[in-house]
């Protein structure tokens, strides 16, 4: 029976698919399972990440067009960053400079 892959597993494996092969991201599984870091319960064989590859669709090309849709976003937020600055200094500019002000102390 399979076991669900977890985040951290998912992560290293998004990260490793592009520049190695089944086999090394198995020996980076292994290494991590030895030193017991969490995430890395269990141990994943080539084989495994194979199928899971396969499965989700994870290749260096699919993980290249997630990381241009974050570039993207990330513009868009900048943009929009931008934008709201601007409104801020415009509404900013007509303030009355003097402000008159009552405390009521009881």
């Amino acid at each position: 029976m399979s076991q669900r892959w977890k985040e951290e597993e998912e992560n290293l494996l998004r990260i490793l698919i592009p520049t190695n092969s089944f086999n090394e991201i198995a020996e980076e599984f292994r290494r991590r399972h030895e030193k017991e870091i969490r995430g890395f319960e269990l141990l994943r064989s080539s084989n495994a990440i194979y199928r899971k590859c396969t499965r989700d669709n994870i290749n260096a090309a699919s993980i290249q067009n997630e990381i241009d849709s974050c570039s993207e976003k990330w513009e868009q937020i900048k943009a929009i960053t931008k934008e709201f600055k601007m409104a801020a200094e415009r509404d900013t500019t007509g303030i009355i400079e003097e402000v008159s002000r009552k405390i009521l102390c009881l």
